[in-house]
């Protein structure tokens, strides 16, 4: 029996998960990141506060000491006037409507770069959220196995404590490896085919709990089978649509016009369920597949024996 390298836990599933890209599975928190930005955000709503009532009071003190007046007009004399309070500048016997400019100069400056750092920590709160939102989640069969590394049969769990239920928490789980395909027939297949198109010797150098029945197959052969699923039903679908329409040339127009719209819906239906493409794709796919058919019974639609 050889002797394993890494204690099970931790170690370990980091060799797992740094060896296979559908493996990198972690949490969002997205609870802790919503709870985080409302604290941010109710620390910036009381700065803002804050600012108000220094502009209300301002309004009342300029009526009466001019320099308010130029503080608000330009910064730098407001940094100035802070700058003296900061340095105990302020000269003794001074009236108490200076002494209190000065001060206020020193409260809007600090509170300037409060509300400055606030808003740098909460817009880039809302911007990381944001990015991790757009992230995919796991997909079926990359969970059920990252749940069968963590909890393998007959073996105690992988993580215990804190980390024993990360997987169960399915909707706050987020992927970071993307597949080369991810259209609904390479998902169909990966999951119905994915062991017969396996890599034995891929899979027996990455098995690192063989009671976990993992099993490693390239991406390619997945992509080949997808290809080689699609263009066997666009054959159908469109030698199959003249070949039929060519057995009905002598029959009714409205015939021909009936097997054209049948054939177009079982090419909307292929299309918008076995790929990827967005709805106008499938739009334009089916209105150029239709055209076609269309110009076939047109260039026969005097042969048929009429309504």
């Amino acid at each position: 029996m050889q002797t394993p390298t890494r204690l099970r836990g931790i170690p370990t599933l980091s060799t797992f998960i740094g060896s296979d890209t559908d493996a990198l599975i972690f949490r969002k928190f997205s609870v802790l990141a919503a709870r985080n930005l409302l604290h941010l955000q109710s620390r910036i709503n009381e700065l803002e506060s804050q600012l108000d009532d220094l502009d209300a009071s301002d309004v009342e003190a300029a009526k009466s000491n001019p320099h308010v007046s130029d503080c608000a007009r330009a910064y730098d004399e407001l940094q100035d006037a802070a700058a003296q309070f900061r340095e105990g500048k302020v000269v003794e016997g001074e009236e108490e409507a200076m002494r209190k400019f000065y001060e206020n100069a020193h409260e809007r400056v600090r509170l300037h770069g409060e509300i400055s750092s606030a808003l740098h920590r909460y817009r880039k709160a809302l911007l990381d959220e944001h990015r991790i939102q757009t992230l995919p989640s796991p997909s079926s069969t990359a969970l059920s196995t990252f749940k069968r590394i963590l909890r393998p049969a007959k073996q105690t769990p992988l993580l215990t404590g804190y980390d024993g239920k990360i997987a169960d928490r399915t909707s706050d789980l987020v992927a970071l490896g993307q597949p080369g395909e991810d259209d609904r027939l390479s998902r169909f297949l990966r999951y119905t085919c994915g062991y017969c198109l396996r890599d034995r010797k891929l899979t027996a150098s990455r098995s690192s709990s063989p009671e976990a029945k993992i099993y490693y197959y390239p991406p390619r052969r997945v992509q080949m089978l997808s290809y080689s699923v699609s263009v066997i039903f666009c054959g159908i679908l469109l030698v199959g649509a003249m070949a039929c329409l060519g057995a009905i040339e002598r029959r009714s127009w409205k015939l021909r016009i009936a097997m054209v719209s049948v054939f177009t819906g079982l090419f909307a239906v292929v299309v918008g369920l076995l790929s990827g493409a967005r709805r106008a794709e499938v739009f334009g796919a089916t209105a150029a597949y239709a055209a076609v058919l269309v110009v076939f019974v047109g260039s026969n639609v005097g042969v048929g024996n009429g309504g």
